[in-house]
C-alpha cells in the first residue's frame, strides 16, 4: 500500500476565559491485545509495513525498534494489526527526534489507506524549531487541537488514542499516569482499521534527513472503554 500524504495540524482552540483544562483521566477499560515486546520474534497478528530491517527486537532488549526512515520523501515504518470497532490504543515510546520532520508513535489506518497518527516530532521552519507532540490526518480531518498542550522536551512519553465511532481523543502523559488531553480528532475511518505504532519521515525535511533515528516502544496495548 503506497503512502499517503498526511497533514501536521494544530490550532489552538480558545474558550470564553482561556483554553479549557485539558487533564485526562483514562477510564477503566478491558484489555483486548498487550505486547510488551519481550520477545525475540512477532507475536501471531503483526502485520509490518516498510522495510523489515528499519524493524528490530533485539536491538535493544525488551523494546521494538523501529527506524525513522532516511531521506526526503514521505516514508512510513509501521506495524499493525487488526482491530474492529471503539477501542483505546495506548504505548509508551522513548524517542529522539533529533533530525527535522521526523515523527513517531501510534498510528491508525483503513483499507482504503486513510490514516491518523499521533506522536513526537521536531521540526524547524521560518518560525524556529518546534518540538512536541502531533497529530497527522488527512487534510479533509476535523480538527480541535489546543496547540498549548501540545509543546514535550522529554525523550520518554506514553501516548493514547480513544475511539468513539468517528472521534479519537488523543492523550499524552510523561508517566503514564496523569495524561493532557491534547485534542480530539473527527475522520470517518472505516469500522474495520489497523493500528500500532511507527515512524515517519515528512517530504518536508530540510535538516538532517539522512540521519537514521531510533524510536523504542517499551509496549502497545489495545483495550475497550468499559
Amino acid at each position: 500500500m503506497g503512502a499517503r500524504k498526511l497533514a501536521i495540524v494544530g490550532v489552538c482552540v480558545v474558550f470564553a476565559g482561556g483554553c479549557p483544562d485539558r487533564t485526562f483521566v483514562p477510564p477503566d477499560s478491558d484489555v483486548l491485545f498487550s505486547d510488551d515486546f519481550s520477545e525475540a520474534t512477532l507475536e501471531a497478528g503483526w502485520e509490518l509495513e516498510g522495510d523489515p530491517s528499519d524493524m528490530s527486537l533485539t536491538a535493544r532488549s525488551g523494546f521494538l525498534r523501529m527506524l525513522v526512515p532516511p531521506g526526503q520523501q514521505t516514508q512510513f515504518s509501521l506495524l499493525l494489526r487488526e482491530v474492529t470497532g471503539n477501542f483505546v490504543i495506548s504505548a509508551r515510546m522513548e524517542f529522539d527526534p533529533a533530525a527535522d520532520r521526523h515523527v513517531a508513535g501510534l498510528s491508525i489506518e483503513d483499507a482504503d489507506g486513510k490514516r491518523l497518527s499521533f506522536g513526537l516530532l521536531q521540526a524547524s521552519g521560518e518560525r524556529g524549531t518546534f518540538r512536541g507532540v502531533v497529530p497527522l490526518a488527512e487534510e479533509s480531518a476535523d480538527l480541535d487541537v489546543d496547540a498549548t498542550t501540545l509543546a514535550y522536551e522529554g525523550t520518554s512519553i506514553y501516548l493514547r488514542i480513544e475511539r468513539t465511532l468517528d472521534s479519537f481523543a488523543l492523550a499524552y502523559s510523561a508517566d503514564g499516569e496523569t495524561y493532557t488531553l491534547a485534542g480530539t480528532v473527527v475522520t470517518n475511518l472505516s469500522d474495520d482499521v489497523l493500528v500500532g505504532v511507527g515512524a515517519a519521515t515528512s517530504e518536508n525535511c530540510i535538516a538532517a534527513c539522512e540521519d537514521i533515528v531510533p524510536a523504542d516502544f517499551d509496549f502497545f496495548e489495545i483495550s475497550r472503554v468499559e
